[in-house]
């Protein structure tokens, strides 16, 4: 069933969404970009290790933009500055 979480504000500091929502974890997932400013990026990956990314390697959101994924942890990233997204699972 698909379950929409609370915004989250991501920071340039590496996050695992799933330590703040479990129930993410290796289910088809979604993330937003809230923003309304183009300059306002995140970067998103969906991986199997729990540990953070190294740099900036990942899938970059633009304002408005959304992805997909499955994965054990889905870590996101601020590029800039501190950014509203909107995340959740889908059916």
């Amino acid at each position: 069933m698909a379950k929409t979480e609370n915004d989250l504000k991501v920071t340039k500091a590496w996050q695992n969404l799933v330590a703040t929502y479990p129930g993410m974890a290796n289910m088809a997932s979604y993330i937003q970009n809230k923003s309304f400013n183009t300059d306002k990026r995140i970067v998103v990956v969906f991986s199997p290790d729990a540990v953070a990314p190294a740099g900036a390697n990942g899938l970059s959101l633009a304002a408005g933009e959304l992805t997909q994924g499955t994965a054990a942890n889905i870590w996101v990233r601020a590029i800039r500055e501190d950014v509203l997204i909107n995340c959740g699972t889908a059916d």
